[in-house]
């Protein structure tokens, strides 16, 4: 009788046992955590809008990606720097990994299930759990440790929790990082991830996913996609605090010209509470 070895199971040999086994409760630690429901304070919302802040550091800015979920808008400054992009969270989307690996940048993916993806010379895919443990320790294999100006982008529903929050000092070598950031109204670490990235990076674009519209958002989620204007989803661009020399709070108001509806047929969500 033959078998055959997933490749995340020769991961899960080689790290050892005790070590997935970690991987995978703080994994569903986060999708525990996105689903509670606490007590719902408007002060509350009112500290996160806050901590959601967006500034204009004087970079210019591009959409890349398809026209609907799945695309990312980054500094444009700093994405000839960035030869080195680490995407979390595949599916069966990755157009913006394919236009980065045509620009000649070395783009390593990573999704729990074995997606069926673009090729591209630059590409190189790995099937495997993604938390701050496993990405710390990509990092450091992949040479990312060695470099200031890698590129993250990250939409892992509801993972990029663990991620932020587990990931030591790590993130500082990200001149810039693009993520979808999931259960914004209920997950009890949302002001801690906040606060981890505004320490060394600064939210330049924020774009509300609109599929907090879906008629049925509630009944999935078990509490409502919007709340005191606040969105249950939102796409985040944050550039390092180095990478420019002066910011002042942005007047710009959300959905910007460059950003498309993930779902092509619901309306945007409109936002602005930081315009004064």
């Amino acid at each position: 009788m033959s078998s055959c070895v997933a490749p995340y199971e020769l991961q899960s040999i080689r790290f050892g046992a005790e070590s997935l086994i970690q991987e995978v409760k703080k994994f569903f630690s986060n999708i525990a955590s996105v689903f509670r429901n606490p007590a719902h304070d408007p002060e509350r919302y009112t500290t996160i809008k806050d901590l959601l802040t967006p500034f204009d550091v004087g970079h210019a800015k591009r959409r890349l990606g398809n026209n609907a979920d799945g695309g990312y808008v980054l500094s444009e400054e700093l994405l000839d720097s960035a030869q080195h992009v680490y995407s979390l969270g595949i599916s069966t989307d990755c157009q913006i990994d394919l236009e980065l690996a045509e620009a000649g940048k070395k783009v390593y993916q990573y999704d729990k299930d074995n997606c069926v993806t673009p090729t591209h010379p630059n590409m190189r895919f790995k099937q495997m759990w993604i938390g701050g443990e496993s990405f710390q320790r990509e990092i450091k294999m992949t040479g990312g440790a060695e470099r200031s100006n890698n590129l993250l982008l990250m939409d892992i529903e509801g993972g990029e929790y663990d991620v932020v929050l587990n990931s030591g000092d790590l993130l500082n070598h990200f001149s810039q990082i693009c993520l979808e950031l999931h259960a914004v109204l209920t997950n009890t670490n949302i002001e801690s991830l906040l606060n981890r990235l505004n320490q060394t990076h600064t939210l330049i674009h924020i774009h509300a996913n609109n599929w907090v519209l879906w008629p049925d958002y509630k009944s999935y989620t078990g509490h409502s996609g919007i709340k005191n204007g606040l969105p249950d989803l939102l796409e985040l661009t944050y550039v390092r605090n180095d990478t420019f020399t002066t910011r002042r709070m942005s007047q710009e108001k959300s959905p910007t010209p460059i950003d498309k509806r993930n779902i092509p047929n619901f309306r945007e969500v409109e936002m602005g509470w930081w315009c004064h």
